[in-house]
């Protein structure tokens, strides 16, 4: 069960990041904006169960399953190795989540002042 929670994690994140062009890119203005509103509803989700829960809900439905987390994320140990700083999970979630919350209202503002195309 642990396996496919996490891996259902996976999808989402992935779906998530592989979302922001999208949001950028016009052609397709309905699948710019389910990207904006998936994007946003992600954050929201995940900050909500961070005040309720204090992590992620997938991560504490894997730990419920019986799954385990070394409480160290690849970002922070990709800024390690890269820059020789250690940021705290909090500070890398907020910068992260704040400039990503940017972008999305960003493109809703975008969305809203270019004509519909055809």
């Amino acid at each position: 069960m642990t396996t496919i929670i996490e891996f259902i994690h996976a999808l989402l994140m992935v779906a998530w990041v592989a979302s922001f062009p999208f949001m950028f890119w016009h052609r397709w203005r309905v699948l710019s904006t389910w990207s904006a509103i998936y994007v946003v509803s992600f954050i929201v989700v995940n900050r909500v169960s961070h005040y309720i829960l204090g992590e992620c809900i997938l991560t504490r439905m894997a730990r419920w399953a019986g799954g385990t987390w070394d409480n160290e994320w690849f970002t922070v140990k990709f800024a390690r190795y890269v820059f020789g700083f250690i940021p705290s999970n909090r500070q890398v979630t907020y910068v992260e989540q704040a400039l990503i919350l940017i972008a999305a209202i960003g493109a809703f503002i975008v969305m809203r002042r270019c004509p519909r195309s055809t």
